[in-house]
C-alpha cells in the first residue's frame, strides 16, 4: 500500500525588490549660471523693438517611478527689475517666445513653441508654458530639456545689466 505522503521536496525563491523609485528635476549644470540674452545691433531704420535671443541651461528630468503616474514641467519668468540706472519702469517678464529643446525618453514629449504674440495664460500673473510633460503610463528614464529663447522689448528701453527668474 503507497504511503499518503509523498516524499518532501523544497525549492528555493528569490526576488529583487528595486530600489525606492524618485522622480527629480535639476539643472544640468548645478552651478546654474544666469542666461545671457543677446541683443545683435540694430542696422538700418531705426526700429521700436530689440529683439534679444539666448538659450536656457539644461534641466534633466529623472523618473523612476514604477508607477508611471506621468509628469509635466512648466516656465514663467518674472518681471525684470530696472536697471539701477534707469529711474523707473520695470522690464515686462510676459513669457519670452522658447521652442523646447532635448532629448525625451519613455514616451515623454517635448512642448510646443511658444509664439510672443500669443502667451499662455498661467494661474500666477506671469504667463506659464510647458516645457516637457509625460502622460500617464509614461515617462521612464532620464531627458534633458532646454529651450531657446526669443525676447522682443522696446528699443526705448535704457541701458543696464538686470535679471529675472
Amino acid at each position: 500500500m503507497p504511503s499518503a505522503m509523498p516524499p518532501s521536496a523544497s525549492e528555493s525563491l528569490q526576488v529583487t525588490v528595486p530600489p525606492t523609485s524618485a522622480f527629480s528635476v535639476s539643472p544640468v549644470n548645478p552651478a546654474n549660471p544666469p542666461v545671457v540674452l543677446s541683443v545683435p545691433t540694430p542696422t538700418g531704420a531705426r526700429r521700436l523693438f530689440l529683439d534679444a535671443f539666448g538659450t536656457m541651461n539644461e534641466l534633466q528630468v529623472q523618473d523612476t517611478r514604477n508607477t508611471f503616474p506621468g509628469w509635466y514641467v512648466t516656465g514663467q519668468v518674472t518681471n525684470f527689475p530696472a536697471p539701477t540706472s534707469q529711474p523707473a519702469g520695470d522690464i515686462s517678464g510676459s513669457l519670452p517666445g522658447w521652442t523646447p529643446t532635448g532629448t525625451v525618453q519613455g514616451g515623454a514629449v517635448l512642448g510646443p513653441p511658444v509664439d510672443v504674440s500669443n502667451p499662455p495664460s498661467g494661474p500666477t500673473s506671469e504667463p506659464l508654458a510647458l516645457l516637457a510633460s509625460a502622460p500617464v503610463g509614461s515617462g521612464p528614464g532620464t531627458s534633458t530639456l532646454g529651450v531657446d529663447l526669443y525676447w522682443s522689448f522696446r528699443a526705448t528701453t535704457r541701458q543696464g545689466r538686470t535679471r529675472a527668474r
